[in-house]
């Protein structure tokens, strides 16, 4: 998927990770939240890469009240992920 700058890139994953946050249950589990993720990292197929997003998640987790670069840096960060993965292909 194009996004035609990083805002649209930015609003198309808040919408995604709403949509995601108010289709669930109102509370999760560990293990919920877990499978999600574990989901998540296998449909993009990103095992290899689960070092980097591990750290990153912890660092967000970590920094959460600069939320909004917080977003940026993981929008950057996985984007460079899926663009190195079709480079590789």
């Amino acid at each position: 998927m194009k996004f035609k700058n990083k805002g649209d890139k930015e609003k198309y994953f808040r919408s995604v990770m709403d949509k995601l946050v108010s289709s669930g249950p109102e509370e999760a589990t560990p293990e919920l939240v877990s499978f999600m993720i574990f989901s998540l990292i296998e449909g993009y197929h990103l095992q290899a890469e689960w070092p980097i997003i591990r750290k990153v998640v912890t660092d967000m987790l970590m920094h959460h009240e600069d939320i909004e670069g917080a977003i940026d840096d993981a929008v950057e960060f996985m984007g460079g992920i899926v663009q190195s993965r079709r480079l590789g292909d």
